[in-house]
């Protein structure tokens, strides 16, 4: 398995989806991301996902919220994604709201790349790149545009959960090289997540968002 690249991609986005050399790797080259987006969940549970992105000289923010029902319990969680410009994942902020009340949550990485949760650093999360969010399929934009054409990433992240456990927890997952465009300019890119025991491909637009997640998510917008 390859270490995920911690470059400037600044320069990557903005052109039609190709191929990028940068020294001796490959990386995928993105279209920019679209001002919104929405997501039906279905399957693990009925909800609803929408996006609101921004990019600036920093990096990139990705604003949305999920509403749903699982096993009977009504929740919602607004969350607040902020990125360097080389997609590696520098703070979140997220709140879920369910029949017990209002819990928040703010993860912040630190220069030695550990992470702050609430203010306390938490060895478990340690060398993670990214946040994933047990209710959003937008964090699985984070680590492709990092992706090279070749080869397995292992990806870490630090899992922030909606339902029973610990609201915060350390998520191993890896994702293989995006497949060539279809007629329809996707790409699927093969995941897995041996936290969660997860062997499946994920389908993306030529932004690097999800269009479909099997049996989680499909893309609305």
């Amino acid at each position: 398995m390859h270490t995920p690249l911690e470059t400037n991609h600044a320069d990557l986005r903005g052109d039609p989806v190709q191929k990028m050399s940068y020294g001796t790797v490959t990386l995928m080259r993105w279209e920019s991301l679209p001002a919104t987006a929405a997501w039906r969940h279905h399957n693990a549970r009925d909800a609803f996902e929408v996006l609101f992105t921004e990019s600036h000289h920093r990096g990139f923010v990705l604003r949305g919220a999920t509403t749903g029902v699982e096993d009977g319990r009504a929740w919602s969680m607004d969350y607040r994604v902020t990125t360097n410009t080389a997609w590696i994942t520098t703070s979140l902020q997220a709140c879920l709201r369910d029949q017990e009340g209002a819990r928040s949550v703010a993860l912040k990485r630190t220069p030695d790349n550990g992470w702050l949760v609430n203010g306390v650093h938490d060895s478990a999360l340690d060398g993670c790149y990214d946040v994933d969010l047990e209710c959003s399929v937008v964090t699985n934009t984070l680590p492709v545009h990092r992706l090279e054409l070749s080869g397995v990433v292992s990806v870490p992240a630090a899992f922030v959960r909606v339902t029973g456990g610990p609201l915060v927890m350390r998520l191993e997952q890896t994702y293989g090289a995006p497949s060539s465009p279809d007629h329809e300019g996707l790409h699927t890119v093969p995941y897995t997540s041996a936290t969660f025991d997860l062997a499946t491909s994920l389908t993306y637009d030529k932004s690097g968002l999800i269009i479909n997640y099997p049996g989680l998510a499909r893309r609305q917008i």
